[in-house]
């Protein structure tokens, strides 16, 4: 008798909980591989999100061979991308990309102790897209465009530095933005 006392009033208590744990949560996290600005070129991400506002991080092919693609035989470097994105309900996001990849180079490439030349690119975009679930997988696409930044450290040579007023170059344009990915969200 003293149980039922004790049991049934906790069972009605712990009633409404039971219940609120069966309602979705508002965090979410999403792993994805696609393509654009909110992949590095073509990479991957993960994703935090609470409620309608997210954040990822990420790392493709611009940061993990910036130095072959950027710079000249030689190079090294390294990079990432990251954003934020705003949820309208589940499928419209509208989403802010940036990525950098950073590269070095030894100015005369047979000697180590040369001048070390270092360049870099950035990009910083706007898209607005939709991502469709089915389950926990989904498929995304955005739009948009945005700016890109450069800067070209100032070439190569045989002379163990780079001429003496050798400058580097920056360079600022428009770019498109297109993303496709496919993906998994708990």
């Amino acid at each position: 008798m003293a149980l039922q006392r004790f049991i049934l009033p906790l069972l009605i208590a712990a009633t409404p909980a039971l219940a609120e744990e069966d309602a979705p949560s508002p965090l979410h996290v999403a792993a994805a591989l696609g393509a654009g600005t909110a992949y590095d070129g073509l990479g991957v991400h993960v994703q935090l999100r609470f409620s309608n506002l997210g954040a990822y991080v990420g790392v493709g092919a611009l940061g993990l061979m910036s130095g072959q693609i950027l710079g000249p035989s030689g190079a090294t470097g390294s990079g990432f991308c990251g954003g934020v994105r705003w949820y309208q309900g589940d499928v419209f996001f509208v989403s802010l990309n940036a990525t950098h990849a950073g590269y070095s180079y030894h100015y005369d490439p047979s000697v180590r102790q040369s001048q070390l030349m270092e360049g870099s690119f950035s990009t910083f975009t706007l898209t607005i897209g939709g991502r469709w679930h089915s389950g926990r997988t989904f498929f995304e696409a955005g739009l948009g465009g945005g700016l890109s930044r450069s800067v070209d450290p100032g070439g190569t040579g045989y002379t163990g530095s780079p001429p003496p007023g050798t400058k580097a170059t920056t360079t600022s344009s428009g770019i498109p933005d297109l993303s496709l990915a496919f993906g998994f969200e708990i």
